[in-house]
């Protein structure tokens, strides 16, 4: 016999939310393995003694992970999509009947702590992992890969710079070469091979920019189209630890993240007795 389901909606519910996701979940096991609390020690100079109380700091930063482990790129698509999501109401820690933090939280997080807080956190991260001994510490592997910049096509306007006056403010300094000690980088580049670089750059770079993010460069690719992009450049151990970040825009050079990625490197793990990257980097 055909069966139909009646939905009678209660007025009452006695519902555990940790019962409703399974203990297998990825982020009921990265619960178990990682505690953001650390965040609320590193974040407390920012707030005021007195007040209203804030948003949770850790939850702030726990929201953030969620939309990046998910891919969801849009700020008020991943408050929605939490507060749509048992096991991402459950992994910030708000019940069913709370309402989830407005987006807005992002934009004024980001200017209350800046870049330090992130890179505080990733260092901790890579603390514990060494903790766990899945770190080496034998030596350093660089590479690049291009990903894209949080702005819309649409974004795009007509820039008034020539192709040289652009090439020319690529080209100045943001801040003085590093010089590092001993002959594992000398701040120099190799210039026989920038003019190879420069022309594969997508002419359509040379003439629009993002309004919303300027530093970002268009690319093309056969059978995708052409998005807003940024090279992220990446340092690992031999066991594919990331252990530095960098990113730059798509037109610089990739030697020129090297010295960010070995002192970033260092601060936690020492200098690399060696380093290893493609022809890329020199």
């Amino acid at each position: 016999m055909q069966g139909k389901k009646e939905f009678n909606q209660r007025i009452y519910y006695n519902i555990n939310l940790d019962s409703l996701v399974p203990e297998d979940h990825f982020l009921k096991r990265l619960e178990r393995l990682v505690s953001f609390n650390f965040v609320r020690d590193i974040t407390k100079s920012y707030y005021s003694h007195t007040g209203k109380p804030s948003i949770d700091p850790v939850v702030l930063v726990k929201m953030l992970l969620v939309g990046y482990l998910f891919d969801i790129r849009s700020e008020r698509k991943l408050v929605e999509e939490i507060s749509l999501n048992l096991a991402y109401r459950w992994y910030i820690g708000y019940d069913l009947d709370e309402e989830i933090p407005d987006h807005s939280i992002f934009s004024k997080a980001r200017v209350r702590f800046g870049k330090k807080l992130f890179v505080d956190i990733f260092e901790k991260i890579l603390v514990k992992c060494i903790e766990l001994g899945l770190v080496s510490k034998k030596g350093m592997l660089v590479d690049s890969t291009i990903v894209r910049a949080n702005a819309s096509d649409s974004s795009m306007v007509e820039i008034d710079l020539s192709p040289g006056q652009y090439w020319k403010r690529l080209d100045r300094p943001d801040r003085p070469k590093k010089k590092l000690s001993g002959a594992r980088y000398t701040g120099e580049v190799d210039k026989s091979k920038m003019g190879k670089r420069r022309r594969d750059i997508n002419r359509l770079s040379l003439r629009k920019k993002s309004k919303t993010d300027p530093d970002a460069t268009i690319v093309r690719k056969p059978g995708m189209g052409s998005h807003l992009s940024y090279k992220a450049h990446i340092a690992t151990d031999t066991n594919g630890i990331i252990t530095a970040v960098s990113a730059s825009p798509i037109v610089s050079h990739d030697i020129g993240s090297v010295p960010d990625l070995i002192q970033s490197h260092e601060r936690i793990l020492g200098t690399p007795s060696w380093i290893a990257a493609d022809t890329k980097y020199g």
